[in-house]
């Protein structure tokens, strides 16, 4: 009979892992890496000659996009970014990415890895999201998790849920539960849109004597991410 109880507990606290950890990946996958608006470049292309420099081409690019010619606002963004404008390699490579090309996902990769040497928070998170997705090249968890801890370091704080999301998605046991807790209850002390929700749905999992656990491992995670560099 105890057996039984315990069987039963396991397939429910899995199918809570499981629910929690679809909601995580939903929302991280259809979060947006702009920071610049249409209206931006269309306040622009009202007011400015045809003379095309990176910023223009840039504007340009964010205006064909969102008028759906996404070939021309991949030539514009492409013009800028052979300028080194970094934002237009960012717009570039986010665009790569949701091509059906293979080339073009390989080609993302390498500009979110160049702008990651140069220490670019957004860059090193979308890294990390490609690698934990073998989006243009392999699949590598490990470096996922250092990508979203090096990206949470420059306080690109949306890899703490990243970092939740990769435990929800290995947990076999409590500790990967404590873990995405403890990620999430930072991301939420960071006020990360999703996180307090995610927290609620998590926190069920465990059990009061867990707590002090809890404030620790999130005490050493804080201190962990907060010491970290980039060395590559």
């Amino acid at each position: 009979m105890v057996k039984l109880i315990q069987s039963f507990k396991l397939i429910k606290y899995r199918k809570s892992i499981f629910t929690i950890f679809l909601f995580l990946n939903f929302i991280f996958s259809h979060q947006t890496f702009a920071s610049e608006t249409y209206g931006d470049a269309m306040n622009w292309y009202k007011n400015n000659g045809s003379a095309y420099n990176p910023k223009q081409n840039y504007l340009l690019g964010l205006k064909a996009e969102h008028e759906g010619e996404i070939i021309k606002a991949l030539e514009y963004f492409r013009n800028a970014s052979n300028n080194d404008l970094t934002k237009a390699q960012i717009k570039l490579s986010s665009l790569l990415i949701k091509s059906n090309n293979s080339d073009h996902k390989i080609e993302a990769r390498k500009i979110f890895q160049k702008l990651f040497k140069k220490n670019n928070p957004e860059a090193t998170l979308k890294l990390g999201w490609m690698y934990e997705k073998g989006i243009g090249g392999n699949k590598d968890d490990l470096k996922a998790i250092q990508l979203y801890k090096l990206a949470a370091s420059m306080q690109e704080y949306q890899a703490y849920l990243a970092l939740a999301n990769l435990s929800l998605a290995n947990a076999d046991g409590k500790n990967n539960i404590i873990e995405a807790i403890g990620y999430t209850s930072i991301a939420k002390d960071k006020n990360v849109p999703g996180a307090e929700e995610f927290l609620n749905n998590l926190m069920p999992l465990i059990e009061r004597n867990e707590l002090a656990d809890l404030e620790l491992l999130i005490s050493s995670l804080e201190s962990e991410i907060s010491k970290l560099k980039i060395t590559e």
